[in-house]
């Protein structure tokens, strides 16, 4: 429940900040334009918790696992035969 708690905040601060971000890049615009975009941003964020409640989650591996220490070892060792003995 926290870990839901801890996602949807920082998404939520995300969507926020680049709603009032864009609505102050927005300045020489019209009023009404730069409504509709925090209005736009609003429903977002009501709809960002009810999105996480409904929806599966996707996780997305952006780094590799880490090896573990002994397959680094095994690798690395080899190498280092390779080099030493070409032949082998």
């Amino acid at each position: 429940m926290l870990a839901l708690l801890g996602a949807l905040a920082w998404k939520s601060a995300l969507v926020a900040a680049l709603a009032l971000s864009a609505s102050q890049a927005m300045r020489a615009r019209p009023a009404q334009e730069r409504v509709f975009l925090l209005r736009v941003a609003i429903m977002m964020l009501v709809a960002l918790p009810i999105a996480a409640a409904l929806l599966p989650a996707i996780e997305l591996g952006v780094l590799p696992a880490r090896a573990p220490a002994d397959a680094v070892t095994a690798i690395t060792t080899s190498e280092a035969v390779r080099q030493v003995a070409p032949g082998a």
